[in-house]
Parts: structure tokens; C-alpha cells; sequence
């Protein structure tokens, strides 16, 4: 029902963003404490393939948490698995000179998305990255994260987050539109 999950957004948002550095002191906590392989090798368990890409897929993903779209230890299951099979992530501009220029990429490279600028996508998803040497392009809708006026919205990350995702070397930021998911109504042709 609408009630529990608000109630559950709510209990969530809480934890998700005591703010800032403490919020990614929890997630980190938690990454650590769940799914953190011990062991001080982080690297592939595939050989490095030295073959060239013919194509890219690009993944995309929205809110990573046990409130979000898909519960965390799924994430977590699918970046392992892609790591583990020698996966590696593209930057965007990366992306961009294979498609425009045709520059090589390795064989198993791939952009990895994520839509909105959600609060539930930030915190559970950077220890991921950083653990296993991933980057990602955040979609952040601007009208919600950059807005003149009181602070953000709850379910979407402010200047200051976005700031520092950005100065973390895993995160690159674009824009999703300004409004977007704003219902608007609109006039009937009939």
C-alpha cells in the first residue's frame, strides 16, 4: 500500500542520508560488514582479454537499497559477478571515441547507469564501486538535486553530494532533464 511504502521511504531516508559523510560512514559500515570479500586481492579472477570490443552494453539501475527499485544485495550480486568475469567499466568519454572514432575498448567493457540522482542509488552503490574499481554516470534531474530554495528533496541528492561524487573520480554526472517524472496535465483532444 501507498502507506507502507512511504512509511518505508521515510525509515529509509533517514539512514540513506543522516547526512553527507556520515551517511557514507553507514553505507561503507555496511558494505563492509555484508558483502566485502576479505582478501587483499580485488582483482579479476578471468586473464585480462586483450580482444577489442564490437559492441558495448550499457546498464542501467535505479535505487539500490532494500527500499529502492532493486534490494542491494542484487546490486551487489551483479557487479560481483561482472567483476569477477573480468567485466571493466567505460567512462563516458571512453564510450564516446568507441562509438564517434572507433577507438578500441577491451572486449568485456561496459557503461554502467543510473537515473535520477536518487539518494537510494548514491550511498549503497559507491562503496560497491570503490571496492571494485568501477565508475558510473549519474542522471541526475536537475530541478530536483539543483534547485534555488530550501534544501533538496529527501529522495534526491543535493549540491553537496553530488559535489562530492564527482571529486571521488567514480561518478560522472549528467543531466536527466530538469522536471522529469513531474506529472503534468495535459488538455484533451477529444
Amino acid at each position: 500500500s501507498v502507506g507502507a511504502f512511504l512509511a518505508v521511504n521515510a525509515r529509509y531516508s533517514l539512514i540513506a542520508r543522516t547526512h553527507s559523510s556520515f551517511s557514507s560512514a553507514i553505507w561503507n559500515s555496511l558494505y563492509d560488514a555484508r558483502f566485502r570479500v576479505v582478501s587483499p586481492d580485488t582483482s579479476s579472477t578471468t586473464p585480462p582479454d586483450n580482444r577489442s570490443a564490437q559492441s558495448v552494453p550499457v546498464l542501467l539501475y535505479h535505487g539500490e537499497s532494500e527500499a529502492g527499485n532493486m534490494p542491494w544485495s542484487v546490486f551487489v550480486a551483479h557487479m560481483r559477478a561482472l567483476h569477477d568475469a573480468g567485466w571493466r567499466t567505460l567512462t563516458l568519454a571512453q564510450l564516446r571515441d568507441f562509438l564517434k572514432e572507433g577507438k578500441a575498448v577491451p572486449d568485456k567493457s561496459f557503461m554502467l547507469t543510473f537515473d535520477d540522482g536518487r539518494v537510494d542509488t548514491y550511498y549503497p552503490a559507491d562503496p560497491v564501486l570503490a571496492d571494485l574499481g568501477f565508475t558510473a554516470v549519474m542522471f541526475v534531474i536537475t530541478g530536483f538535486s539543483l534547485h534555488d530554495g530550501g534544501p533538496a528533496p529527501s529522495f534526491y541528492l543535493d549540491t553537496a553530494e553530488l559535489r562530492r561524487m564527482q571529486e571521488s573520480g567514480r561518478w560522472e554526472l549528467q543531466s536527466h532533464g530538469d522536471q522529469g517524472h513531474r506529472w503534468y496535465a495535459v488538455q484533451s483532444t477529444t
